[in-house]
């Protein structure tokens, strides 16, 4: 036995099977939720009702996907929209925001926004979620495609989310819900 050796092939197999209980222990406490809810459709608006809520946090992931139908795209901006109500009709949560569009292949005939956002919801309940996007954007040579949505319910993180905080506005009902203007 020399004083400083080690191993080669015992240190290789001991950090391999250290790696797979560690990525095993991870997936067991963060890689679960609760309830999982996936829908694709092929009109620019969305409204669904969904049970959620209690503990953890919800995910959303909205992912819009348009074709290039003629000239450049680089740079272009999509109006889009999201409201959150209760079981009421009270609006919670509204965002209007401008997303980026960008390439999703390499030819450039596939092009997508994407938006993720965190919430915390008090106490469990049925919420009317409604998504809206510009289908054809003014100016642009775009067909729509189709609108993904996936929803997690009782996610845990082993990191720090902006959660984006709920603001009940007390007068607001949910109005219907149109695509937004350019």
């Amino acid at each position: 036995m020399r004083p400083h050796a080690f191993d080669t092939g015992l240190l290789v197999f001991t950090s391999l099977v250290s790696g797979a209980l560690l990525v095993l222990f991870w997936l067991s406490v963060y890689g679960g939720c609760r309830r999982r809810r996936w829908l694709r459709v092929e009109e620019p608006l969305l409204a669904q009702r969904l049970e959620l809520g209690g503990e953890g946090l919800v995910r959303l992931r909205v992912c819009a996907r348009f074709e290039r139908v003629k000239g450049p795209l680089r740079g272009l901006q999509i109006p889009f929209e999201l409201r959150l109500g209760d079981a009421w009709g009270r609006c919670l949560l509204r965002q209007r925001q401008a997303l980026r569009l960008n390439s999703a292949d390499s030819d450039g005939e596939v092009w997508v926004i994407r938006h993720g956002i965190w919430l915390r919801l008090p106490r469990p309940g049925s919420l009317r979620l409604q998504i809206a996007i510009d289908p054809t954007p003014a100016g642009a040579g775009l067909a729509f495609e189709g609108l993904e949505l996936l929803v997690e319910d009782g996610r845990r993180t082993p990191w720090p989310v902006a959660v984006t905080p709920l603001q009940p506005e007390p007068a607001a009902l949910l109005p219907p819900l149109a695509p937004p203007a350019a």
